[in-house]
């Protein structure tokens, strides 16, 4: 059967997606009742934050342990209840990220390597460690490219010890271990790792035997990009075919503007904008099959 590998961070591999099927009421939970506001756009400037709060994310996780810990009537099986509830969050959004939606449209494979929280250096390793076995398509969508990739000896997230990814200003615990890192590294570092990762990755895949794509996150970090490497935006145009979106972070959520609430509780995309979106996606790459482009 013929693959398609893709990596990506939360917003590729489905965060979220899974909610309202392991938990049918989960729209009209109590989490819903607080004062922020609803009608806003998570895609205007300055709500994106608020939205993917760490308290709205731990109440996310909160309301959907109390949903799985309801299901199983007996108290000494509460820890395997949780666990088995996690898995099938995990295997729901598999089978529901926009990669697996547009896998299956093509009659393919879904092979997942996505990760939350990854930063562009992770999806590069992802890349590396997997070009040895053939696929007949990949795709990188590229994270935010406010991260960075460093050594840690702890685990993290679901990242075993090793590299790993941290988000500026996101991930740092105290005010003086975060004006360290700012000090250490800045966002210069993290957008010189985004730009070295797709430049490696580009000249990786061009020789090797597959069809390959690119996604980019959000707009608002091109100028931020484009600052410091003026030449970047030029260089990449000889991949122009290869570009499935320059701002599909963007696009997912004006998918669903339309809808109340626009996006799910910590911020993530909704499950129809993956739908949505694979089927964007399948109509170009079935294209340039036909056609052999």
């Amino acid at each position: 059967m013929k693959t398609l590998w893709y990596t990506g961070c939360s917003m590729t591999r489905g965060d979220e997606i899974a909610d309202t099927f392991l938990d049918p009421d989960f729209f009209n939970s109590d989490i819903w009742n607080d004062q922020f506001d609803y009608n806003s756009s998570i895609s205007e400037e300055g709500t994106h934050s608020a939205w993917k709060s760490r308290n709205r994310k731990d109440r996310r996780m909160a309301r959907l342990q109390q949903v799985a810990m309801m299901q199983e009537s007996d108290p000494l099986k509460l820890a395997d209840a949780s666990n088995n509830f996690l898995k099938q969050l995990r295997n729901k959004e598999h089978e529901l990220c926009w990669p697996a939606q547009l896998a299956n449209r093509l009659g393919y494979l879904c092979i997942h390597d996505g990760e939350s929280a990854a930063s562009p250096g992770i999806e590069l390793y992802r890349l590396i460690a997997d070009i040895d076995n053939y696929r007949d398509i990949r795709i990188i969508a590229w994270t935010y490219p406010l991260r960075l990739t460093y050594w840690g000896s702890n685990k993290f997230l679901r990242y075993d010890p090793g590299w790993q990814p941290m988000h500026v200003n996101r991930h740092i615990d105290n005010n003086m271990s975060r004006q360290y890192f700012d000090y250490c590294f800045d966002k210069k570092a993290t957008i010189n790792e985004w730009v070295e990762s797709v430049i490696i990755s580009a000249e990786l895949l061009k020789k090797i035997n597959c069809r390959w794509y690119f996604t980019f996150g959000s707009s608002s970090y091109w100028s931020l990009i484009n600052q410091m490497f003026p030449n970047f935006k030029s260089w990449l145009a000889q991949y122009e075919k290869h570009i499935l979106s320059y701002q599909v972070f963007d696009d997912q959520y004006k998918l669903t503007d339309n809808l109340t609430p626009k996006a799910m509780y910590a911020g993530h995309p909704r499950v129809e904008a993956h739908t949505l979106l694979s089927e964007i996606f399948f109509n170009k790459i079935q294209n340039d099959i036909s056609n052999n482009i």
